[in-house]
């Protein structure tokens, strides 16, 4: 099954599509656009046939408007409906948890935004020379994506519990060229967020899991957040759905929920629920974790993604999508949204995952009406 793969392993871009500034002419607040909101949170998971999503909404006032719609899970004997303060896997959202590590320890000099791969992981990459720290978390480094590859995808989607070694996901682009000049031009891969998690490892003397427990999660209080170990998740989660065969619907015989961590690793396994996210997206934009110098270099979105529109740019584990800023996720059985946009904070996650073409993804979907029909007008 190849259709899936354009969505789950590129940054994607329908945030833009339909855009327009209407003059500004409602108050922005959470009761005014209440009716609104929840409208458009039903239609969207209705047309999706999503089994469920959750929303939030902080608006600039300091009103919050959140809701869970749908299914948390779907079997024969029944089926739980979804709540607000269930976990999600969050998906590449979580490369913007790796940045914020990667960026702790360049604060603390154990490695530096321009030093090397070859120097940093000595042997791992044939052009290791070539590729910096900055570029791994900009994504200019033109490594290409091994969860692109045939080899793994195949694999995978056979198996979402397959335990992978990080030599095993190498071995698939190792020999592979690079796809451009390092540094010229961002294209999106989730074998840079792999390679940052070795260097989280290496340099912290820590397991992934742990520093950014430790870290990140305990110091700003995300109590509902964690990177799994196994494959299966604990505490009150929602079950994912991935649409094997592409009929634009979700049964019970279509959960994959249980995923072995070692398939995506640090480019996307972080477990959480709306709760922490909307305290993190604080973090990820005051950045009281990092040095006041870093948390401006992090901010500063100036790498054309290859491919995007003039208005997609990323910075250090950060996008600016046409004045959005924030990160998408997709993985099978979950798609993900953090964003701040005009001053209010938009979060999504849904617990399913199409591969139908024209399907879409109901997270970016419910970010893009929140946009449309409340902000921009």
């Amino acid at each position: 099954m190849k259709i899936y793969i354009l969505v789950f392993t590129t940054f994607v871009f329908t945030l833009y599509a339909g855009y327009s500034r209407p003059p500004k002419c409602q108050p922005l607040s959470a009761d005014i656009h209440n009716e609104t909101l929840t409208k458009l949170q039903k239609e969207t998971c209705e047309k999706l046939n999503a089994p469920g999503a959750v929303l939030y909404v902080r608006f600039p006032d300091g009103s919050i408007w959140k809701k869970a719609y749908g299914l948390a899970s779907i079997d024969d004997s029944g089926s739980q409906k979804i709540e607000t303060d269930m976990q999600f896997r969050i998906a590449s959202v979580t490369k913007t948890f790796i940045g914020s590590a990667i960026l702790q320890l360049v604060g603390e000099n154990r490695f530096h935004l321009n030093d090397n791969m070859e120097k940093l992981l000595p042997g791992f990459l044939n052009y290791g020379e070539k590729i910096t720290v900055k570029m791994l978390l900009n994504h200019s480094s033109a490594i290409p994506n091994y969860a692109t590859t045939d080899e793994f995808t195949d694999k995978w989607v056979e198996n979402f519990t397959y335990n992978w070694s990080k030599e095993e996901l190498f071995g698939f682009i190792k020999n592979e060229d690079l796809l451009d000049k390092p540094g010229h031009e961002g294209y999106y891969s989730n074998s840079n967020y792999y390679l940052l998690g070795l260097l989280i490892e290496k340099y912290s003397q820590k397991s992934l899991p742990e520093y950014l427990k430790d870290k990140i999660f305990d110091p700003i209080g995300l109590t509902n957040t964690y990177f799994p170990t196994t494959d299966k998740l604990g505490g009150k989660y929602a079950d994912g759905y991935f649409d094997f065969n592409e009929n634009g619907l979700f049964e019970s015989n279509e959960v994959v929920t249980d995923q072995n961590p070692s398939a995506i690793w640090a480019a996307g396994m972080i477990v959480s629920d709306i709760h922490d996210l909307s305290l993190w997206i604080d973090e990820l934009f005051t950045g009281t974790l990092i040095t006041p110098q870093l948390q401006k270099i992090r901010l500063d979105m100036n790498m054309q993604l290859h491919g995007a529109p003039e208005f997609v740019k990323m910075g250090l584990a950060v996008a600016s999508i046409d004045g959005a800023e924030g990160h998408t996720g997709a993985i099978p059985g979950f798609t993900s949204v953090l964003f701040r946009y005009k001053g209010a904070d938009i979060i999504a996650l849904s617990n399913c995952f199409h591969t139908k073409k024209d399907m879409g993804s109901v997270a970016e979907t419910l970010l893009q009406k929140v946009k449309t029909q409340i902000l921009d007008k």
